[in-house]
């Protein structure tokens, strides 16, 4: 297997979460994909930004799991970082569509229907930001 070279350092983490998070963040709020585009950016600036803190939360709850990993099997290697890339995701659905059903955006979508027409379509446009900044 191929071993990759892991920085275990919550400094770098955080930096990383921050990225992906801002990333997120300036996409939901400027690009407004989907039903953003109808709300007014006001709006969206009131709003989206949750998505980005519950990306940032999310990526660090994942940090110190992954540091225990890492030292406990001595490496990394890119079937764990596939799990950490999973795993994040998963969480991250569930906080993002808890947030969605709130009040505050009023989400009518079902699950399934988040997942798959709001979330996955966003993830995927992200992911190369995650890997991209976990690993360069």
């Amino acid at each position: 297997m191929y071993k990759l070279t892991l920085n275990t350092s919550y400094k770098h983490h955080i930096i990383v979460a921050l990225i992906i998070s801002l990333w997120l963040v300036l996409f939901l709020v400027f690009i407004a994909p989907f039903d953003a585009s109808d709300l007014n950016f006001r709006l969206r600036l009131a709003i989206l930004p949750m998505y980005g803190l519950i990306s940032f939360i999310t990526y660090m709850l994942l940090i110190p799991f992954q540091n225990w990993v890492f030292k406990r099997f001595k490496k990394w290697i890119i079937p764990l970082e596939a799990i950490f890339i999973i795993v994040f995701n998963g969480i991250q659905i569930i906080g993002s569509y808890s947030y969605y059903k709130t009040e505050i955006v009023n989400g009518e979508y079902n699950f399934q229907t988040f997942v798959f027409f709001v979330y996955l379509p966003i993830g995927l446009i992200i992911l190369p930001i995650i890997i991209l900044s976990r690993w360069f």
